[in-house]
């Protein structure tokens, strides 16, 4: 079952709207330019796709935008191939768990059902990108600037950790 799951969601489209939008230029470098100046601490967009999906789920912070953009997405293959296995995995577990599920065969392999687990995912990668560009807001220029650092990623999970305890 889980080979044949993954090959039905491989190339369905994880859609994002505009707290994504907004987001990934802020935090990721353009895709394949490396420039050791820059202060943006991701290279993908998928990396930061990633973190602000783990970042509404912990929050648990979701936003459902009145029209998923088909025109901004990434696969579950794109993680996949970028050799983010446990991200897909993780969020697809995380999806499906959002998800009701009245007959696991049907419901799995339906298109319906698999879009409701994409959608999942989606809501909260925006909710957490929401969160992430609301933190953004302030007027202090630590604000101005979170999440330009490596540093600041790390106090982000020690201060999850530390919320966990």
């Amino acid at each position: 079952m889980e080979d044949t799951f993954l090959k039905l969601v491989e190339d369905k489209k994880l859609h994002y709207g505009k707290n994504l939008r907004e987001l990934i230029p802020l935090i990721t470098r353009v895709q394949g330019k490396v420039n050791l100046d820059d202060t943006k601490v991701f290279g993908k967009h998928i990396h930061a796709f990633s973190w602000a999906f783990f970042t509404g789920y912990f929050y648990e912070r979701t936003e459902i935008p009145e029209k998923w953009e088909h025109t901004d997405t990434f696969s579950i293959g794109t993680f996949l191939r970028d050799g983010a296995e446990d991200v897909a995995y993780t969020m697809l577990m995380i999806g499906l768990n959002e998800t009701k599920i009245n007959d696991i065969e049907k419901d799995l392999t339906s298109q319906n059902g698999i879009r409701e687990i994409l959608n999942n995912i989606s809501k909260f990668a925006e909710g957490g990108a929401k969160y992430i560009l609301e933190k953004r807001e302030g007027d202090d220029p630590v604000s101005k600037t979170y999440l330009n650092n490596i540093e600041h990623f790390f106090d982000e999970i020690h201060q999850r950790l530390a919320q966990k305890e």
